[in-house]
């Protein structure tokens, strides 16, 4: 029949990635089919690199549309997505479990309604994944709403815009690429901020502690406590913007695993203080106040030189550091180097024990750099 053959047609076209719009012509009281139209929404042309883009982030993912079966087929296949299909209508009649595994198994959602897709994102969700989705209608914004990170492109309507937690202002998916590396970037700074705050809380507590204990006296002034919090505080501001690599894989937050990774770099780094306390009353015999001097020099100087090291999860030298970051150590290193040697607010050691403090403090530091290596590997700091 004339119906079944056009049914038949527009399957056919289904299969190509063609939708289908039947055209009728009025005749009386009734209307008269002529033929159908094919309309076609092709993929842009780079869409398939930028999925395997996102792969390669660690990234998997999943195409959610209302349109025919065969059409979502064919586009998938276009672009890479992948070509185990399930229909809403199946989606709907499963429940619990199973529900769960037939949605975090499939690679593409086809002929779904709107709150399909919001049951399709909190099942993933309850299984423990981090979801995004990218949308630009309005039966979009409850997934766009509860995702984790909801993306509407830059032709979405104003609804989709306020239930997503970004906006693309250029067509394609080179915006989804750029957020990911963008977030894992902030994740970096954080990251290496965090390690860097606990790695020093470890090694200048102890260190004061011990340093006590052995000399009988502070190691530390009060005017050297408040330049080496300040001569701090420069470097971790500039790590807001400091260059940074993001990682290939998605991060996640192990705060025991951070601990006990920047505990024992705490604990390293205690071991070049304690050495410098050693060298500086056994083998320069240095006065209270000049003993003051030489710690305070090695712990700022060694405070910049770590900074450099846990920036990076691989080798220090793997990235320049940021110009801020940069301007600010050699900076501090700069005025404290005056500051041991002329007498300013300081009683002065000399150019050659500065120097030597210098010189410790970087081969020390950098030195501990493999070892740092293994421990972010261990603890699975990437």
């Amino acid at each position: 029949s004339e119906k079944a053959e056009a049914i038949r047609i527009a399957e056919e076209l289904a299969e190509k990635g063609y939708r289908s719009l039947a055209v009728a012509v009025k005749e009386d009281a009734s209307f008269r089919f002529t033929g159908l139209l094919a309309l076609v929404d092709s993929p842009r042309s780079n869409a398939r690199e930028l999925i395997e883009s996102i792969r390669r982030l660690g990234v998997e993912p999943k195409m959610v549309t209302g349109d025919n079966a065969l059409i979502a087929k064919e586009i998938a296949r276009q672009v890479g997505i992948g070509e185990k299909i399930v229909k809403g209508e199946y989606l709907r009649k499963v429940s619990g479990d199973e529900k769960d595994i037939v949605i975090e198994e499939a690679s593409v959602f086809a002929e779904v309604y709107p709150e399909d897709k919001y049951i399709i994102v909190k099942s993933l969700q309850a299984k423990g994944h981090i979801i995004g989705v990218m949308g630009d209608g309005v039966n979009d914004a409850p997934a766009l709403k509860q995702a984790e990170l909801g993306i509407a492109v830059a032709n979405a309507t104003d609804v989709a815009k306020a239930s997503a937690g970004a906006v693309l202002l250029k067509f394609g998916l080179e915006g989804v690429v750029d957020i990911l590396a963008i977030g894992r970037e902030v994740y970096q700074r954080a990251l290496t901020w965090i390690i860097n705050k606990i790695t020093k809380t470890v090694q200048f507590t102890l260190l004061l502690a011990i340093g006590f204990f052995i000399l009988r006296y502070d190691i530390l002034s009060l005017l050297g406590m408040t330049l080496l919090v300040f001569s701090n505080d420069f470097a971790t501001m500039s790590l807001a913007t400091d260059n940074a690599t993001p990682a290939t894989n998605p991060n996640k937050w192990e705060v025991k695993d951070i601990m006990y990774a920047s505990s024992i770099l705490g604990s390293l780094l205690l071991v070049e203080g304690l050495i410098a306390i050693l060298v500086g009353s056994a083998m320069y015999r240095f006065t209270l106040q000049q003993m003051q001097t030489f710690i305070l020099l090695i712990m700022v100087f060694t405070s910049q030189f770590r900074v450099i090291i846990v920036r990076e999860r691989r080798e220090f030298w793997k990235s320049r550091p940021g110009k801020e970051l940069t301007l600010s150590i050699a900076s501090v290193l700069a005025v404290f180097i005056v500051l041991g040697t002329s007498g300013f607010m300081l009683t002065p050691i000399g150019l050659d024990k500065t120097i030597v403090a210098l010189t410790y403090s970087a081969i020390f530091t950098l030195s501990i750099d493999p070892v740092k290596m293994r421990i972010f590997r261990r603890f699975g700091i990437m």
